[in-house]
């Protein structure tokens, strides 16, 4: 009990204010910014629940990460159509519908020539979009920055990271652009709606925790948890806050 009592501080309770807002005028209402909770990868709504004979079997729909991973933060999508062509010497220029949407490139410099010869001879560019989107959280809260990996877009990849949007809040993305991409043509046009980042805010001080050995204490707790979640073909892990064990150590 000793060592569990020393966890009950560990953890920030205090929620952080965010907010939210464009730098071009009314793009909010043509392209609102999303929830992340209401842009769930379609292949994972689509897959079902296997169930027989009122016995549900695992799969990928059960285990508890997955929605708990989509249900967080903001999802930004990209606010316009992108147009990217290469010439015969592997140049990339860019092109948007407006004038209103800019982007940029990082130079090789910046950090392509600092990667591994097994992924930097794999990169075209790496896009940098002057995003419209601004962040202010509250003090002491940052934005953690993430990639949409269950997205498997196969022309490009986001560089994740932690800024520090209680003092700055702008939120350009690093866009990898593969040469994968431009195989079957020297143009590709990634469209206006495609997933580009997940923001998920996160304590500026990191969380200090506790490394051990197993005590007999943990493996109590442990054992009862994967005993109750056992015990039922349905809703395990969702039932697992109503365990009288764990529901008492909480107290």
């Amino acid at each position: 009990m000793k060592l569990l009592n020393k966890f009950k501080n560990i953890f920030v309770k205090s929620k952080p204010e965010i907010i939210w807002w464009s730098t071009i005028p009314n793009l909010e209402k043509i392209h609102p910014l999303q929830r992340a909770k209401n842009h769930i990868p379609q292949w994972f709504k689509n897959t079902n629940i296997n169930i027989e004979n009122e016995i549900t079997y695992s799969n990928v729909k059960k285990c508890p990460s997955f929605p708990l991973y989509f249900n967080r933060g903001w999802i930004i999508t990209l606010w316009c159509d992108l147009l990217l062509e290469r010439d015969e010497l592997g140049k990339i220029t860019w092109t948007s519908p407006s004038d209103k949407f800019q982007f940029d490139f990082h130079t090789d410099d910046q950090f392509k020539d600092y990667l591994p010869d097994s992924i930097r001879k794999e990169i075209a560019c790496i896009v940098k979009p002057i995003c419209p989107w601004r962040v202010k959280t509250s003090k002491n809260w940052y934005m953690l920055q993430l990639p949409l990996f269950y997205e498997f877009q196969q022309n490009f990849s986001l560089i994740p990271g932690v800024f520090p949007s209680d003092i700055y809040h702008q939120t350009n993305q690093q866009i990898i652009v593969y040469k994968s991409a431009f195989k079957d043509s020297n143009r590709i046009v990634i469209p206006k709606g495609t997933p580009l980042a997940q923001y998920i805010p996160i304590p500026k001080k990191d969380v200090k925790g506790i490394v051990t050995e197993e005590t007999e204490e943990l493996k109590v707790y442990e054992d009862t948890s994967l005993l109750f979640i056992s015990s039922m073909f349905r809703n395990r892990f969702n039932n697992l806050k109503k365990c009288p064990y764990v529901h008492d150590k909480k107290k």
